[in-house]
C-alpha cells in the first residue's frame, strides 16, 4: 500500500492512517480513505466500501484536483467486485448514450450492467465506459482540468451479490507546459515545499517547462522545505528521445528540453529569509 508522507500530527488532522514511515522516519506514510458521500482533494487517496447500502442504493464519492497542475487521475482497483453484467440473451434492454433508458435503442440485455455498476462522471474528456462484475487489478486514466471535479459513483440493484472494492486514486500533473502527453511524466518532486519566506506551503510536485520554479527563462525562485532529511526526486518519460507518434510530432522533441539545474543551501533561518 501507498500513502502521502505528512508529518503524524498532519495525518490524524487530515483524518488519515499511518501505515508506515518515511523520511528515515521523521514523517508517516499517510493512507487517506474516504468512502459514501466524502470527497477528497489529496494526491493520493483511497475510495473504499466501509459504509456501502448493504440493499439497493447509490454510493458516491467525490474528488476535486488537488491543484491547477493536476491534468489526470489514476484509479487503481485494488478490489472490485460487484454483481456482473447480464447473461440473458433473450431479455431486451433500451440504451440511450450507454446507459439504460425507456427512450433508449432497444438492445439485448447480455453484457449489460443491468443490476450493478460503477461510472464516474466529470472530467475534461467524454466519459469512460460504466463497468461491473470483478475487475481487481484493473485501472482507469481520466483526463480532467483545474475546473474538473470527480464523482466516482456506484448504483446497486436489489439483488443480494458479493460487494467489495477499494480504489486507489492518485493525481499526476502534465508533463510539459501544454499539458500533453499527459501519460508521461517530467516531474520534480520536493517534499514539504514552502515559499521562500516560510508563509506558504506549496504543491510537491513541479512539471512541466518552468512549472513554479522559474519566473521566466533565466530567472529562478528560491524554494524552502523544512523537512529533515532533505528530499528531492527527479523522474521523467522517454518523450524528448521519439520524435513522433504515428506521425504526429511529440513537443519534448522538438523544444530541446536541457532537462533541470537545481542549487541548494542549508542555513538555520527556519525558511524565514
Amino acid at each position: 500500500m501507498t500513502g502521502t508522507c505528512y508529518t503524524e500530527d498532519e495525518c490524524t488532522s487530515k483524518n488519515g492512517v499511518s501505515i508506515g514511515t518515511c523520511a528515515n522516519g521523521f514523517g508517516v506514510c499517510c493512507r487517506m480513505v474516504m468512502s459514501c458521500g466524502e470527497t477528497s482533494s489529496e494526491n493520493i487517496t483511497v475510495f473504499a466500501d466501509t459504509n456501502v447500502p448493504t440493499g439497493m442504493g447509490e454510493c458516491t464519492a467525490s474528488i476535486n484536483p488537488a491543484n491547477t497542475d493536476v491534468r489526470q487521475i489514476r484509479l487503481d482497483f485494488e478490489r472490485f467486485q460487484i454483481a456482473g453484467p447480464s447473461l440473458v440473451s433473450s431479455e431486451v434492454t433500451k440504451i440511450l448514450n450507454g446507459s439504460p433508458s425507456f427512450m433508449g435503442t432497444p438492445n439485448a440485455a447480455v453484457g449489460q450492467c443491468n443490476l450493478d455498476r460503477f461510472q464516474v462522471q466529470g472530467g475534461s474528456h467524454g466519459r469512460p465506459p460504466i463497468i461491473c462484475g470483478l475487475n481487481t487489478g484493473q485501472h482507469m486514466l481520466l483526463d480532467v482540468d483545474e475546473s474538473s471535479n470527480i464523482d466516482l459513483s456506484f448504483q446497486f440493484g436489489s439483488v443480494a451479490t458479493v460487494r467489495s472494492f477499494q480504489i486507489r486514486v492518485e493525481s499526476c500533473c502534465g508533463p510539459n507546459s501544454k499539458g500533453s502527453n499527459k501519460q508521461g511524466l517530467d516531474c520534480l518532486s520536493l517534499p514539504s515545499a514552502e515559499n521562500k519566506e516560510g508563509t506558504a506551503r506549496l504543491r510537491s510536485r513541479f512539471c512541466g517547462r518552468n512549472k513554479g520554479l522559474t519566473t521566466g527563462p533565466a530567472v529562478s525562485i528560491t524554494i524552502c522545505s523544512k523537512l529533515t532529511p532533505f528530499q528531492i526526486t527527479f523522474r521523467s518519460d522517454s518523450f524528448e528521445t521519439i520524435p513522433s507518434i504515428v506521425g504526429t510530432p511529440l513537443p519534448e522533441a522538438t523544444a530541446m528540453d536541457k532537462g533541470v539545474k537545481l542549487i541548494y543551501f542549508q542555513d538555520n533561518m527556519n525558511c524565514m529569509n
